[in-house]
């Protein structure tokens, strides 16, 4: 299954959960998939960053479930990029994944700017602390 098949596919499903923009990274979208890759999406949720982890744990487990549903299979991650912590992952997400879905993409470049510095930053840092 490619990108365009599923942002098809997924639109729905983005659509009914408020997502804002959505990637395709991983396996999937360095062409690299097998058999039993799973497929590896994340999201950008609207207005959630004032939500509890509770509420944000229920979003995130019904996304999965509808993308589950849409594409009849079970092996899909989501990360919800609005509480994720793993700068490096987001950082890995945002350069080398695929847009799948964008309903605001102001919104979403702004959050590609920000993550990216911070990335930099972060690396910077990581790089004089250890004396390189």
């Amino acid at each position: 299954m490619n990108a365009k098949d599923l942002a098809l596919k997924l639109k729905p499903v983005f659509e009914t959960h408020n997502v804002v923009f959505a990637y395709l990274f991983g396996s999937y979208a360095t062409n690299e998939a097998s058999k039993v890759s799973d497929i590896d999406i994340a999201v950008y949720i609207k207005d959630v960053n004032d939500v509890n982890n509770e509420s944000l744990f229920s979003k995130k487990l019904s996304i999965h479930i509808a993308i589950c549903r849409a594409l009849k299979i079970n092996n899909v991650d989501i990360v919800v990029l609005n509480n994720a912590h793993n700068l490096m992952l987001i950082d890995e997400i945002i350069r080398n994944g695929i847009v799948i879905f964008d309903v605001d993409s102001s919104s979403r470049e702004e959050y590609e700017i920000s993550i990216i510095h911070k990335a930099i930053d972060f690396k910077t840092q990581r790089l004089m602390n250890i004396g390189l």
